[in-house]
């Protein structure tokens, strides 16, 4: 339990931390974001998903085989909040999107969290 705090706390001060970031080292992060999503957006949609699916795996230690696009992150995954921030996090570093957190939290199937890095 102390540990899954601990992983909370450090994702939500990474989002704050980005979130809030308007000096010169905010732009350069932005910068390198922008970089990252075009290189994703040059890679297609089966690499997109595959990127998707390995943070997926490596945040919740879920295997892959077992990620199938139609099974729902909470019922059929039990993915816990923790791990959707994780997964949130990772996603923007990856990609160079905002996933707000409403967005993920809405975010009920494998499918429809590849779909938030389209937006």
């Amino acid at each position: 339990m102390a540990e899954q705090n601990n992983q909370l706390a450090a994702a939500l001060s990474k989002k704050l931390k980005k979130d809030g970031a308007a000096d010169t080292a905010g732009a350069a992060d932005k910068v390198d974001k922008a970089d990252k999503a075009g290189a994703a957006n040059a890679t297609g949609e089966k690499d997109k998903r595959a990127i998707v699916l390995d943070i997926v795996e490596d945040a919740t230690g879920i295997e892959r085989e077992e990620l199938e696009g139609s099974k729902r992150l909470g019922d059929d995954l039990n993915i816990d909040s923790l791990s959707l921030m994780d997964i949130a996090v990772r996603l923007e570093e990856e990609f160079g999107v905002e996933v707000p957190d409403e967005d993920i939290n809405r975010v009920k199937t494998i499918d429809e969290l590849v779909g938030l890095v389209d937006k």
